[in-house]
Formats: structure tokens, C-alpha cells, sequence
């Protein structure tokens, strides 16, 4: 096969993709946070034109303005929001590891092929490519490595 350092390449690879996917989601996470507290703002600020925005979701889909938890439900869709910036924190984390377990097996340490098969199948389960990437990098080197 081919030599360890292009199969540890591949787990830096996948590792960065961990990195920027988890950047991504967290500031996705807080930008939802943030629109929901706009909205928020908005009814109390301008209750007129939150009547207008009802209505109109009214129009456009009935199913959407019937589901309703009144004064509760800002509060829930800021735990929403913070449960994504934390998925997003975490991925962040998975994403170092692999990182780490790849510098490992960059420099000849089985162990480096280890956490980034172990991990990178941990990643690979929340749906990251990266993931995938550090899993295939993982097994392949802990295979090849003696």
C-alpha cells in the first residue's frame, strides 16, 4: 500500500474538514439564536406588524401558525439554538483529535492510527465527512503500521 505519511495526510485532511464543518455549525447555532431573538424583539416592540408576519405565515402554511407554544416558545428555540452551537463545539473537538491522532501517526505512532480510527468512527456516526475520512486514514495505518 502506500506509504503512512500520505494515509496520515488524508486524517489531516479529514481533521480540518471536522475543524471548519464544526466552526460552521456553531455559528449557525448562534445566528439562529440570534433570529429568534430578533423575532422576539419584534413582537413586543411592534406588536402591529408581528400580527402582519402571523397572518402571513397564516397564509402560506396553516399547519406552521397552528403549531403555537405562545410565550414559550423563545425560550425553547434559544435551547435549540444552544444545543446546535454545542453539536458544533463538539464536532470542533472531534476534529482536534483527529488532528492529533494524525500528527501521531504522521510520526510513526500506532497509537495515532488508533484515535483517529476511534474518533474519526465517532464522527463518521454525527454524519461528518471528515469523519469518514480520518476512520479510513485510521484503519488503513494501524493496518500498515507494525
Amino acid at each position: 500500500m502506500a506509504e503512512p505519511k500520505a494515509w496520515s495526510v488524508l486524517g489531516i485532511i479529514g481533521g480540518l474538514y471536522g475543524i471548519l464543518s464544526g466552526v460552521v455549525i456553531a455559528i449557525g447555532g448562534v445566528g439562529a439564536a440570534n433570529t429568534i431573538n430578533n423575532a422576539y424583539m419584534l413582537m413586543i416592540l411592534a406588536p402591529d406588524l408581528w400580527t402582519e408576519i402571523l397572518t402571513l405565515i397564516s397564509l402560506i402554511s396553516p399547519t406552521l401558525a397552528a403549531f403555537s407554544l405562545g410565550p414559550v416558545a423563545p425560550i425553547l428555540g434559544l435551547q435549540g439554538a444552544a444545543a446546535l452551537s454545542i453539536i458544533g463545539y463538539v464536532v470542533i473537538i472531534h476534529g482536534i483529535l483527529i488532528l492529533i491522532g494524525a500528527y501521531g501517526a504522521w510520526t510513526g505512532a500506532k497509537w495515532g492510527a488508533i484515535l483517529m480510527a476511534i474518533i474519526g468512527f465517532i464522527g463518521f456516526l454525527i454524519f461528518n465527512l471528515g469523519g469518514l475520512l480520518a476512520f479510513i486514514a485510521g484503519v488503513v495505518l494501524w493496518y500498515e503500521m507494525k
